[in-house]
């Protein structure tokens, strides 16, 4: 569970709760377990940095796939290569 001050371009999607509250709730499920051998590993703070360090990494493989070779300006990778 996390919580943090909404943004102004989150006030609108308030639940209200958090209109209520002020905070914005934030929940990670996840099924990682504890760590053997990696300190801090069973604290909640390292599961969600372990989660948004995954998110980057899904945001980028979905970028990547967005930018295919359909997109650029020719079907030629040759004519692209330049």
């Amino acid at each position: 569970m996390r919580r943090t001050r909404p943004s102004g371009r989150q006030a609108k999607n308030l639940t209200a709760l958090e209109k209520r509250t002020g905070w914005r709730y934030t929940v990670t499920a996840t099924n990682i377990t504890r760590m053997h051998r990696v300190a801090g590993s069973h604290h909640p703070q390292w599961l969600d940095v372990i989660h948004r360090c995954h998110a980057v990494v899904e945001d980028r493989v979905r970028t990547h796939k967005v930018m295919g070779l359909g997109n650029l300006p020719s079907s030629s990778w040759d004519v692209n290569q330049g």
